[in-house]
């Protein structure tokens, strides 16, 4: 323990325990990859303040204790911030910045005076702060290490258990080529009349210019849950999830086990036992991103995949929100153009990925075949950065993926939201006729919305669902079918299969409570089946 003592360990583990237990939190949202930029800044930041207070105590062990108290404060100040952002005493707003950082300024100057004038024991001070920041830094890795480690071994369970793919129970015709089937996923997209009711938006266009190539679309499809994870796990696993593990299912909250699921699903096991290549491309969403594809797109170096440059990661906007970054964006404290420069990148980027999605789909035909191609494109799910004619919109907050600060009042969401739609939809229609046009045997695509919007509560399930069937293929489909059956009627359809088709039901599940399925009726009458 007398080396203990003599250690200074305990600022730099302070640095970096803000971003190993944000990511704890997030661990079933965010990659650890990245974590790993903050934690870099964090090590860099305790380092700098070792530094500079040990040119002004003259003490290392003082100096230390600074550090640590500094960045204490600095990390904290968000959290306390978003805590009382809204309480009122004597009328007062205490959350606001001019108050909030007031008080933090005279309680960070009261510790630091207690560390220069009253601390006598450097040494066991010094031992206490190392032992508390070890075990709170270790606990965290524990926690990151046992989550990464019972994924691993879940994926590999999934991928080896042979129930897993359906291929057995299919009899794909012999001597013709099978098609090449491509999922689109386009975040947020909801119905053509839920865009008329909610948004005042008509989609009619659009819709028939998807028909007019061949499409069929189900005007009363939903989705089958109503958030991104549970919805795409379902879809591509061709089944309800209570029925695909006992565990999702109240009163289990967690989504955390669904991730193996997902990446590993019965669809992807199923074609590739079929002799398909696997295609995904980077999706901005760590959840969707099947690194492990047998052909993996994406727009950035390997540099930038390890997350060590370009602009703010949502994670990082997480970070910012809940630190004294809070109050550097919130008060415009730095030049804006030097705000915009710093935190426009994000979106940016964002926009870069959307773009080279549907550039890069324009390509995937002339590739061998056959082909499995997967795509989630976070649009027109917010941060709107698309304006109707593809114009980058200004932005005032930092990049996220939550729900978008500079949309939050309904017109500004309206305005963003069908601007986005109108834009995506002149490219989805113009990659669809590269698509036929380059595809030597007439492909399989399915354009699906996961969920409708959050911000339409009565219409938040239904979704965009159109479906490019070659041959007889679009003679199976109809109106309310949902992303359970997609692939059950493709496997059927094209494979020989026999697979059971299962109720079309909206599950909208509760705020915090995702496997509580709630069976949502269609809103629209003429959706019900008497």
């Amino acid at each position: 323990m007398k080396r203990m003592a003599d250690w200074i360990v305990h600022p730099f583990l302070l640095g970096i325990y803000p971003v190993a237990a944000l990511l704890t939190l997030n661990l079933s949202q965010v990659g650890p990859m990245f974590a790993i930029r903050p934690a870099l800044a964090g090590l860099l930041l305790a380092g700098l303040l070792v530094i500079v207070f040990r040119l002004l105590l003259g003490n290392w062990q003082r100096a230390a204790l600074a550090a640590s108290l500094s960045v204490l404060f600095i990390f904290l100040y968000g959290h306390v911030h978003n805590l009382i952002v809204d309480v009122k005493v004597a009328g007062i707003e205490i959350g606001k910045h001019r108050y909030l950082a007031v008080v933090w300024l005279i309680l960070y100057a009261t510790g630091l005076w207690f560390i220069i004038r009253k601390i006598k024991d450097l040494r066991s001070w010094t031992r206490t702060l190392n032992i508390i920041a070890i075990l709170l830094v270790g606990i965290a890795l524990i926690q990151i290490t046992t989550y990464e480690v019972r994924t691993s071994q879940a994926r590999q369970r999934i991928r080896s258990n042979e129930t897993n793919s359906v291929s057995s129970q299919l009899s794909p015709p012999a001597g013709t080529l099978p098609p090449d089937i491509y999922y689109i996923i386009l975040d947020t997209y909801t119905r053509q009349d839920a865009l008329l009711q909610a948004f005042g938006y008509d989609n009619s266009g659009f819709v028939s210019s998807l028909e007019q190539a061949g499409f069929y679309v189900a005007g009363c499809s939903q989705s089958n849950y109503n958030t991104t994870e549970p919805s795409l796990t379902s879809s591509l696993n061709m089944q309800y999830l209570d029925r695909l593990d006992a565990k999702f299912s109240p009163p289990n909250t967690s989504l955390s086990g669904l991730f193996p699921y997902l990446q590993n699903n019965a669809v992807l096991l199923t074609l590739q036992d079929l002799g398909y290549t696997f295609i995904a491309m980077e999706s901005g969403y760590s959840l969707t991103e099947f690194t492990h594809a047998d052909v993996y797109l994406s727009p950035q170096s390997d540099l930038h995949n390890l997350h060590l440059t370009g602009g703010l990661s949502p994670f990082e906007t997480l970070l910012l929100r809940t630190s004294i970054g809070n109050f550097f964006y919130d008060t415009h404290f730095f030049p804006r153009s030097l705000e915009n420069s710093f935190f426009d990148a994000a979106y940016l980027s964002h926009r870069d990925r959307i773009q080279f999605e549907f550039d890069r789909l324009a390509d995937i035909p002339s590739l061998p075949g056959p082909k499995f191609i997967f795509v989630h494109i976070l649009a027109p799910h917010n941060p709107f950065v698309f304006g109707p004619q593809g114009e980058f919109l200004d932005r005032t907050t930092p990049f996220s993926l939550n729900d978008d600060v500079d949309a939050m009042d309904s017109n500004s969401y309206i305005s963003g939201y069908t601007g986005q739609v109108t834009y995506l939809n002149r490219r989805v229609l113009e990659t669809v006729n590269q698509i036929l046009d380059k595809s030597a045997t007439p492909p399989v695509i399915i354009i699906q919305g996961d969920h409708g919007s959050l911000r339409t509560p009565e219409w938040n399930m239904t979704i965009l669902n159109g479906y490019y069937l070659p041959g007889e293929g679009n003679q199976l489909l109809y109106s309310s079918i949902s992303p359970v059956n997609t692939f059950r009627l493709i496997f059927n359809a094209y494979f020989g299969g026999q697979l059971e088709l299962l109720p079309d039901l909206a599950c909208d599940s509760p705020e915090g409570d995702p496997f509580n399925c709630v069976v949502a009726p269609d809103p629209n009458p003429a959706c019900i089946v008497p």
